[in-house]
């Protein structure tokens, strides 16, 4: 019984590069109308169900989104790239996301900004460095009953060391040691706190 989704999504950039390619930039603008999409529900399902359900999958009208994104990447050297991106987003639905009369979408913030930098040290040891930060967002936890919750957007940096090790002439063994959240920052994600900084090897 339920009908197909359905959406219109369109966007366009431009991409510039400068001083023989060491710096490029990047501006793209982007619209998607989910026009109708599938949900599995049970908090807002219609009491007037014609299978007599209490709760599963149903149409539900969608939403809107569009915003802009602007990005740059930078080599100054032959070892060294640096990215970074920033991104707005102006989300709303077609029905209520919390509550009756709120239409935003929910757990999307409307900017976010990433920022990536890797630097070769030698030709077998490298370091990356990636932080990722954003607005705060909307959202109704289980049990909220229907209030609104604003919650601050994570920022959040990772540091990846890697070496390459050279077992034969044609074969390598790649040792890495990844630090998450390296600044020990305390944030929410969808209403749970998040562990501080740990780190993984392989």
């Amino acid at each position: 019984g339920l009908n197909p989704e359905r959406s219109i999504a369109v966007d366009g950039g431009i991409d510039q590069w400068f001083f023989n390619s060491a710096l490029r930039l990047t501006g793209t603008v982007f619209y998607t109308n989910l026009q109708e999409t599938i949900v599995f529900d049970f908090a807002g399902f219609p009491p007037d169900d014609k299978f007599g359900r209490f709760g599963g999958y149903r149409n539900l009208g969608g939403g809107i989104a569009r915003g802009v994104e602007l990005s740059g990447q930078i080599s100054p050297t032959s070892s060294t790239n640096v990215q970074a991106s920033y991104t707005y987003t102006n989300s709303d639905s077609n029905t209520p996301t919390i509550g009756t009369d709120f239409f935003k979408a929910r757990r999307i913030p409307d900017h976010t900004f990433t920022l990536t930098a890797t630097q070769w040290i030698g030709p077998r040891l490298n370091v990356a460095f990636d932080l990722f930060a954003s607005g705060e967002y909307f959202d109704s936890l289980s049990g909220a009953g229907g209030r609104r919750m604003v919650f601050e957007g994570p920022v959040k940096a990772d540091i990846v060391l890697r070496y390459r090790l050279p077992l034969a002439s044609e074969r390598n063994v790649d040792v890495y040691t990844k630090i998450e959240n390296v600044f020990d920052n305390n944030f929410l994600q969808d209403g749970y706190l998040t562990p501080g900084a740990w780190a993984i090897a392989g």
